[in-house]
């Protein structure tokens, strides 16, 4: 699992290089911890040298820095990897694309500001990780409003980690076992009872009925049609909304089909793509 860092969280940046030190240091013990609790790397769209963490000193200058502790430096060198979204999760960057996603705290005058972490913690399902640059930081759940093209405005919470205390959270906790749990539902429709769609009248549509038949049988199936040609791979396209492609790259048109399964997010899907392949490829 990743997590996502919540570039806002770099503001205000420290004071001076000694103020990041101790950031970092706290910083360190968090990305400990959560990698403890099975997270393995931070997604951010910044290379080192980008990120700020006092002025005249980044990232890059923290990890090459003979000040900080060999061992912290190592730690976190290559932790932090791009991008936030991932060139094959297409779905999941068209919902970027589509909305707008931003963070508000008037209180700590924080005008509606666009947030990339965050907003990808939101669409991966997964915590962000934040400096504790300021105290309100520490808070489990953060609040950010998604607003659609067509007007429709939305608040989602996003968990967010910034210190070893952010554990000590029941919410988060709750939180974290859902997320690290993976539990597949499975379809109730009995197999004969599945739709399977298969358009026009070709030859490959006998292979396509012919793993169809095999594929009713998984119980994380719900609905089969044949689709548009093409793909070099068995599972040419995974989609969050439970959505798998899949392509008879054996055939000499490479046939398709749209396979609707019980996934309920870009994780579950992923996984049951995985289980149709090892079955039916």
């Amino acid at each position: 699992m990743n997590l996502y860092f919540n570039e806002l969280s770099l503001n205000p940046i420290a004071a001076n290089k000694y103020e990041a030190i101790e950031r970092m240091e706290m910083f360190s013990k968090v990305v400990s911890k959560a990698r403890s609790r099975g997270f393995r790397n931070i997604k951010c769209d910044y290379f080192t040298n980008q990120i700020e963490l006092a002025q005249g000193y980044s990232l890059h200058n923290w990890l090459n820095d003979s000040d900080v502790t060999r061992v912290q430096r190592e730690f976190l060198y290559g932790v932090i990897i791009p991008p936030y979204i991932n060139d094959d999760d297409t779905d999941l960057l068209e919902e970027f694309l589509e909305n707008d996603f931003t963070y508000t705290n008037i209180e700590n005058s924080i005008q509606p500001t666009t947030c990339i972490g965050l907003a990808c913690a939101c669409l991966y399902d997964l915590p962000a990780i934040s400096l504790l640059s300021s105290p309100f930081w520490s808070e489990v759940k953060l609040i950010i409003i998604r607003l659609l093209k067509n007007g429709q405005r939305s608040e989602n919470v996003v968990y967010n980690i910034s210190s070893i205390d952010s554990f000590n959270s029941i919410d988060l906790n709750a939180f974290i076992e859902r997320i690290s749990e993976l539990r597949l539902d499975e379809s109730p429709i009995n197999p004969a009872a599945k739709t399977v769609t298969l358009f026009g009248d070709h030859h490959g549509k006998k292979e396509l009925k012919k793993l169809s038949d095999k594929l009713i049988y998984s119980p994380y199936v719900v609905e089969i049609r044949s689709t548009d040609f093409g793909g070099n791979s068995f599972i040419r396209k995974i989609v969050s909304k439970g959505v798998v492609e899949i392509a008879l790259v054996n055939t000499d048109r490479r046939y398709a089909l749209w396979v609707q399964t019980t996934g309920k997010n870009l994780r579950e899907t992923k996984a049951i793509a995985e289980i149709l392949e090892d079955n039916y490829s």
